[in-house]
């Protein structure tokens, strides 16, 4: 669900007002909450279409859209909440109707009319008229700044101050959550300039007056970190948004998705790969949740990771760096679980724990769920609270050391595919992973270069992958090639990631190197309580990015 943002636009239904392109223009600027309301003449069908549009386009900003009036189009389109007015359903009956999740706003003017709207089910409160509007017949007086002020600080919600709102009047409502506007926007001869100083004049007059669990936080960076990240942050209820450029994503689209904390373990990293440890624990219900939310099946799959050697030197390396949580297995029992290994493999072990999940998906359902904006420079964020995920560009964002680290991929289709579980291979000293995904394709990878920011695709690079994977599976050699592409981790000088807060307002979650995707949830969850609380999690303390002068 959305936060309650604090720029409402609400639908302007006078007659020659184009609705949906000042939504979709206000949107754009900075807009963080549409009210549809309509006019009383519309009918119920002419309100479900114009509210199934500017749904629309809600959704693609990540923003909660309302129905004002009529609770029952709210439900009918599926909208985030509605909005009742004093001559509409009482709140608590609004409140049975739309069930407890659902945002609930109500009119309210005094104090005790106030009280009595949150008792009985408001989330928040539209206050007003503020000053003298024009914009809709049959208003009360106007209540002023004071009136407004005496509903804040009677009751523990939002309030939304509403009625002649102007970009210099906004000063006046320090105690106000935001604010709503009509023609503020409608009217404006350049209605982006006019949303855009609406949202400049809203954050400041109500930076430091909110609680930090209604803070404001900008997530910088568009890859699966920062996408979970935001998520998380909105689900407590703060008012989040990602800035990202149409590349951000790059190093989580490359990467193959592997879930292999038992696999990715290596010496003198015994605190990271606890962290791995309880990411893992926890990614059963990360996809489950993701899915249900968004109906997208992000591809996880948890038939563990096959480990097999393809030479006697192979099987003495693979022993050794894998002796933790994997139980060794024989070529013939290899082989027994997939039959198309090659008949030459000496042995291995099975991962039982690992598992995958398929990153472009992951990528795509999250994208759903958060309000993105196009990258910005951080001297230009108004957020309270500022979180820096991105990737190798963290580097000149903070000064911490994150660099590159290229990775090669190959993607071949199959019509089905020739394992069904992930295999972690070395040939001649080579290594290589396949792994297999339910629509036919099949993962090869992954180089690990220091080339600093070169991401071009190498016929050496590419030779390295596919020489080691036909050897363990020789049917590979007969799949048509799909993809060639290079990524880059975002590498640190002990390979853990930096976690936690740089100075009062920046948070840092980067550096994840080769376990972005396995450690997602767990840093969404920890990020997401540092920001709501101001308290660092025990579970990263360890990874703060005050330790850079210990591993620089």
């Amino acid at each position: 669900m959305p936060p309650i943002g604090r720029l409402h636009l609400i639908t302007d239904s006078r007659p020659g007002r184009d609705v949906l392109a000042v939504v979709a223009t206000g949107l754009a600027a900075g807009v963080d909450t549409v009210q549809v309301r309509v006019s009383d003449a519309t009918t119920d069908r002419e309100a479900v279409e114009l509210a199934t549009k500017v749904l629309d386009l809600c959704r693609e900003r990540g923003v909660a859209c309302l129905v004002n009036d009529r609770v029952h189009v709210a439900l009918a389109i599926g909208a985030d909440g509605a909005h009742v007015g004093a001559d509409d359903l009482p709140v608590k009956a609004a409140r049975r109707i739309l069930g407890p999740r659902a945002i609930l706003g109500a009119t309210a003017r005094d104090p005790e009319t106030a009280r009595r709207a949150v008792s009985d089910g408001a989330s928040y409160l539209g206050v007003g008229p503020t000053y003298a509007t024009s914009t809709k017949d049959g208003l009360p007086d106007p209540i002023g700044p004071a009136g407004v002020q005496a509903v804040a600080e009677a009751v523990p919600v939002p309030v939304i101050a509403i009625g002649g709102i102007t970009a210099a009047r906004v000063g006046q409502l320090r105690k106000a959550h935001g604010v709503a506007v009509v023609g503020a926007i409608s009217d404006a001869h350049d209605p982006a300039r006019a949303a855009a100083e609406l949202r400049r004049a809203v954050i400041g007059a109500t930076s430091g007056k909110v609680r930090r669990s209604r803070g404001t936080v900008a997530v910088v960076g568009g890859g699966i970190i920062g996408l979970s990240i935001a998520w998380r942050c909105r689900q407590r209820g703060l008012d989040v948004t990602v800035y990202a450029d149409r590349d951000d994503p790059k190093a989580s689209t490359v990467a193959a998705g592997m879930l292999a904390p038992s696999v990715e373990a290596y010496p003198g990293e015994e605190k990271l790969h606890e962290l791995m440890a309880e990411s893992a624990r926890r990614w059963p219900d990360f996809a489950a949740e993701i899915t249900k939310e968004t109906g997208i099946d992000v591809g996880y799959r948890d038939e563990g990771t096959l480990l097999v050697a393809l030479t006697d030197d192979d099987l003495r390396e693979l022993r050794h760096r894998h002796a933790g949580e994997v139980r060794p297995m024989t070529a013939a029992e290899l082989r027994t679980r997939e039959p198309l290994l090659s008949p030459r493999i000496r042995g291995g072990a099975y991962a039982p724990g690992d598992r995958q999940v398929d990153p472009r998906k992951l990528i795509k359902a999250l994208g759903t769920l958060v309000r993105t904006r196009p990258r910005a420079e951080l001297s230009t964020l108004d957020e309270e609270i500022v979180v820096i995920a991105a990737g190798t560009g963290t580097r000149e964002l903070t000064g911490l050391p994150v660099r590159p680290v290229k990775g090669q991929i190959v993607r071949l289709t199959a019509a089905r595919p020739p394992v069904q579980h992930v295999v972690r291979g070395y040939a001649r000293g080579r290594p290589v992973y396949i792994v297999p995904r339910d629509d036919g394709e099949v993962v090869v990878g992954a180089t690990e270069e220091e080339r600093g920011a070169d991401t071009s695709v190498t016929a050496g690079g590419v030779l390295d992958l596919l020489r080691p994977a036909v050897e363990l599976v020789p049917e590979l050699a007969e799949y048509p090639i799909a993809e060639l592409s290079a990524g880059s981790r975002p590498g640190t000088p002990d390979n853990a990631p930096f976690l936690g807060r740089l100075d009062d307002r920046t948070i840092v979650a980067a550096g994840h190197h080769r376990n972005g995707v396995l450690l997602a949830p767990v840093t969404a969850d920890a990020i997401a309580e540092l920001v709501a609380t101001g308290t660092t999690p025990t579970l990263i303390e360890p990874f703060s990015p005050t330790r850079e002068a210990r591993c620089a």
